[in-house]
Parts: structure tokens; sequence; C-alpha cells
């Protein structure tokens, strides 16, 4: 299978099933069906509508994804004159949790009609530098490797992102806005601005809320 058309459950499920051999025997669970995937989760946070909600047939664990929402958008200055009606480069974002573990799915729209993109892809262990209200940092790490896939149209190409969150971190963004985020890219970084600036609080509360169900 093509690596550039992996999706986040299928990349999680290979990492549950990796964890799963290495116990003497698979354990194969069989649960009771999940009502939340497809519907939209209301909290005080914010509303989130729920991509995926399944357990993994190998391992029993419960994989949870949420639909994904814009975060930012970016055009260099040099650009705007090209890009009136549009941006240059739009990101969009979803949380996922795999059992306890919680992971940040972002994924880069870049608009390449009268420019090539110079980014070059996100490798694995490239870092994801989040800039919070106030101004503390959390730094998370890249573990899917992208080079680009080009639409169709072949005007537009995107690169996906996949970084998990450790209990620590997760404990700051879940109650901090966002401000920054800073990409390392392959051909460099770049730090953008960020205007859903409680995309993660609503996200995570919108995941406890599935959880408690």
């Amino acid at each position: 299978m093509n690596s550039k058309k992996i999706t986040l459950y299928f990349l999680l499920a290979a990492f549950l099933f990796g964890s799963s051999c290495k116990s003497s025997r698979v354990h194969r669970v069989r649960k009771n069906a999940i009502t939340s995937e497809g519907k939209t989760i209301y909290t005080t946070k914010g509303d989130c509508f729920v991509k995926y909600d399944a357990y993994d047939r190998l391992s029993g664990k419960r994989i949870t994804e949420l639909k994904p929402e814009e975060i930012f958008s970016f055009t260099h200055e040099k650009l705007k004159p090209y890009f009136t009606d549009r941006p240059f480069l739009t990101c969009f974002g979803a949380l996922s949790r795999k059992s306890s573990d919680y992971f940040l799915q972002l994924k880069f729209a870049v608009d390449t009609k009268y420019i090539k993109t110079g980014y070059n892809g996100l490798s694995v262990n490239s870092m994801l530098r989040i800039t919070l209200i106030g101004g503390d940092k959390v730094y998370l790490k890249n573990i899917y490797n992208d080079l680009g896939t080009r639409d169709a149209s072949g005007k537009m190409v995107t690169y996906k992102g996949l970084y998990p969150i450790s209990k620590a971190d997760l404990k700051i963004l879940r109650k901090t806005e966002l401000d920054k985020m800073g990409v390392e890219w392959n051909g460099g970084v770049e730090e953008y601005e960020v205007y859903n600036i409680d995309f993660l609080i609503k996200q995570f509360s919108c995941l406890n809320e599935i959880n408690a169900n």
C-alpha cells in the first residue's frame, strides 16, 4: 500500500498490532457496538464531529478520531498579489485517541497553482513547536513521514503529520489557548499564527465526553 494513502486509523491500528504481538498471544476482544461515530458531541467548550470510533479487532483497544477543523491559514507577503481570494497554505487538525494515548493529526493544504512549494514534506522525528497564550511552549515529535500528495488537478499539495501527546503535555494543552505553531519542514522551519486558539481545548473536551459514555 502506498504510504501516502495510509489513513490515521490504519496507522494507529498498526501501532496497536505491533504492541499486541509482543505478548505470547494476540487478544481478540469482542466489544459492544460504539454509537459515537458519525455523531456531533456537545460540550461546554464547543462541539465536535466524530469521524471514527471503533475497537481494533486485534488488540481490542478503542480508537476514536474527531473530524478535522481549520486551525490557521497563511500566505507569504510576496505571494499575496497572487492569492487575493484564498490562502497559500491552510492547516487542518484533529485529535485522536488510542485507548489512553492521544495524538494530534495535522494536514497542510498548499496551493501550488502559481508557485512550487519549497516545504519538501515532513519527516519522522521532525518537531512541532506550539506556543501558548502567555508564552509557554510545547514540543511534539512527528511519527509520520510524508513527502506530499498532489490532487487530481495538480494545483494542490497536501502534507500530513502525526504527533503523539504525552501525559505531561496533555495537562497543559487541554486548558490553554494556542498562539502560534512552528512547523519543522524538510525545507526549513516556519511559524504560523493560530486563529482557532481554543481548537485543542474543545477537541480534548469532546474526547473526554465520548470516554464518559
